[in-house]
């Protein structure tokens, strides 16, 4: 007789804040919750956990990872390399963005709230990490096999199965994409993999489908097209950690395409890593001849450079973070092109809701949009200052809204499921509705797979006879 548990501590029936334990001994992810402005994280596993996993380093996977580290100075940490570099970048800069509020807070008189790690803490992760370089399998704890396989869904993401003790084999799939792109290979079907008795897997799009992605950057490259020839400039807010992903494509097709932000280091990052397995693929950046990072040395210089782009008479393509348009460059370059009806601002993925983004899609053209900006003056010899204005803009400029995912439809996800062959499939990382239209789509294609929601804070229990 075999059995296994499972508990999604957060990001189980919602997405945010993806927290998972295996059979009690196992963690993998442990991220942030971005819905309110003020950051959030799961509640904290108890116990001691002797393996801590990393899928890959996007906030809502990793956000939390000093703080479950300090709480369990027990547990081995695994993760890529790409994965952990690029952690880095974003805790680094959740640091600073938590410092920064909480001087806001105290200059308008509120109790400030001290961010949850501080940069010291990040810099020493280094020191409990294990990199894994292959795909190749291991036992990192007794009685324990593990192997990390290619998820598809950006540089350095993995999908892991499990072997307990008893056994039992368990597929964590969590994020996943089937889709080829730029910089990744969708996930595969590794006969290694294939059969397990649980697979627990991501449900985000489970209940509808995406437009075809070839089509989608065929789209793309035809709107830049045009935005150019009527001598227009175009801009791309996308999250740093994938924004490269839209920007390689269309420098290979000609554009010059200048990418900013956070983004200009994942950037350099992928360039200069090498794969660690045969899913990802390399590059360089010497490629690309119309491909520019926006880099004037200093954060003195990088203005200048960033209001002659906008100024330049000649069309070009701008990437950059943030994706959502809450803070980064991309802010900026949107308040320079809004106004003119030549250019275009494009919003390629997901925009959440409050979020200036997810407003700009709303609103239609001769309509106006503000943003709202805050940050402290330093003066040597004088006490910090709080300055705050607003910058309100009319929509001239087309705003064109694209579904290009680092996550695969439902379809595409049901006959993936169906292929890999799991007993029992534990989905998590969705809405309600999604983790049914997961199910129904799967078994009308399996019907004998059986199919479990993870809610947040309750413990699922198999028993395999």
């Amino acid at each position: 007789m075999k059995k296994w548990t499972f508990e999604a501590n957060a990001g189980g029936d919602s997405i945010g804040g993806s927290s998972y334990v295996h059979n009690g001994n196992i963690q993998v992810d442990h991220g942030a919750i971005q819905s309110e402005k003020r950051i959030k994280y799961p509640e904290m596993t108890r116990g001691d956990i002797e393996l801590f996993l990393l899928s890959h380093d996007h906030l809502d996977h990793c956000g939390g990872v000093p703080v479950f580290l300090r709480e369990h100075p027990e547990s081995k940490v695994m993760m890529t390399k790409t994965s952990f570099e690029g952690m880095n970048f974003l805790l680094k800069d959740s640091v600073k963005i938590a410092e920064s509020r909480a001087e806001i807070d105290l200059l308008q008189g509120r109790k400030p709230e001290p961010p949850l790690f501080s940069l010291r803490e990040v810099e020493s992760l280094v020191d409990r990490v294990d990199f894994i370089g292959d795909t190749s399998w291991f036992s990192p704890i007794a009685g324990h096999k593990i192997s990390f396989r290619s998820a598809g869904h950006k540089p350095g993401a993995a999908m892991f199965l499990m072997v307990f003790p008893d056994g039992t084999r368990v597929l964590h799939a969590c994020d996943v994409s089937v889709d080829e792109r730029a910089l990744v290979r969708g996930a595969g079907i590794p006969q290694d993999f294939l059969n397990p008795d649980v697979m627990v897997v991501e449900s985000t799009y489970g209940n509808r489908e995406l437009p075809d992605r070839a089509k989608e950057k065929a789209r793309l490259k035809e709107v830049i097209r045009k935005v150019f020839a009527r001598g227009g400039k175009a801009v791309i807010p996308h999250f740093a950690s994938t924004l490269i992903e839209e920007a390689l494509p269309l420098a290979e097709a000609g554009f010059p395409v200048h990418v900013d932000g956070m983004g200009r280091d994942f950037t350099h990052l992928y360039a200069n890593s090498a794969p660690w397995c045969e899913q990802d693929k390399p590059f360089k950046l010497s490629d690309f001849g119309s491909l520019f990072l926006v880099d004037g040395g200093c954060k003195e210089e990088d203005r200048f450079y960033r209001r002659d782009l906008v100024r330049q008479p000649e069309p070009v393509v701008i990437v950059s973070s943030s994706g959502m348009l809450e803070a980064g460059p991309s802010v900026g370059y949107v308040e320079e092109l809004l106004e003119d009806s030549k250019n275009a601002v494009i919003l390629p993925g997901y925009q959440a809701k409050d979020t200036q983004g997810r407003k700009l899609t709303q609103l239609q053209k001769g309509e106006k949009i503000t943003f709202f900006h805050q940050y402290v003056k330093k003066v040597e010899g004088q006490q910090p200052e709080l300055k705050e204005y607003e910058v309100t803009r009319q929509i001239n400029a087309d705003v064109i809204p694209f579904k290009l995912s680092g996550h695969s439809g439902g379809d595409k996800m049901a006959k993936w499921i169906c292929r890999i062959n799991p007993k029992k499939v534990v989905t998590v990382h969705g809405e309600p509705e999604a983790h049914e239209g997961l199910k129904e789509r799967t078994q009308r294609l399996k019907k004998d797979i059986e199919f479990f929601t993870a809610k947040n804070g309750e413990t699922l229990e198999f028993v395999f006879v």
